[in-house]
């Protein structure tokens, strides 16, 4: 399964851009895989690889359409991987915050990625907080969450009669 792997998350996010059959045909190969594999097969050689592919995607110096779309595809997949029942709680948590908070930390720079990138980001995001429960959740997720969010108090210092639009 090694060699197969990477021919498969390569042709995920890069050859079914524009073909969302193909695409899902590819997730749900991945969330097979996953199933009969077990957790520690899936965090180890599915999603590691998954994050560290729209990273490179995300923080890639070329933007554009085929780079968002590619984003997008990988992280649909995580969406969907992370939400199956058989990978638990504490391996996500393990995964996303401790191994890997790439996620979480792209909500300290929003402008590191496109709009629509970044609300699948946010989808994955949720979806992971549910999953880990309240408690990991509040003690994990919440310090990025309160980063975000304090980064737009200057925003609403601002009066509205001092900013002026200009047509």
């Amino acid at each position: 399964m090694k060699y197969v792997l990477p021919g498969l998350l390569n042709q995920l996010v890069s050859k079914a851009q524009g073909s969302t059959e193909y695409s899902e045909l590819l997730q749900d190969t991945f969330i097979e895989i996953s199933q009969r594999l077990g957790e520690e097969y899936t965090a180890r050689h599915i999603l590691h690889p998954l994050i560290l592919h729209a990273q490179r995607l995300i923080y890639s110096p070329t933007s554009g359409d085929e780079r968002g779309g590619e984003s997008m595809i990988a992280l649909r997949a995580l969406e969907r991987l992370v939400a199956l029942p058989s990978v638990s709680g504490g391996r996500l948590y393990r995964v996303f915050l401790e191994e890997n908070p790439f996620l979480f930390s792209l909500l300290l720079v929003p402008h590191h990625c496109e709009r629509n990138v970044f609300l699948q980001v946010v989808e994955v995001l949720a979806v992971i907080t549910h999953r880990i429960g309240y408690h990991l959740s509040l003690r994990a997720v919440r310090p990025y969450l309160q980063q975000f969010f304090a980064s737009y108090e200057s925003l609403a210092k601002i009066q509205p009669e001092s900013v002026r639009f200009v047509v």
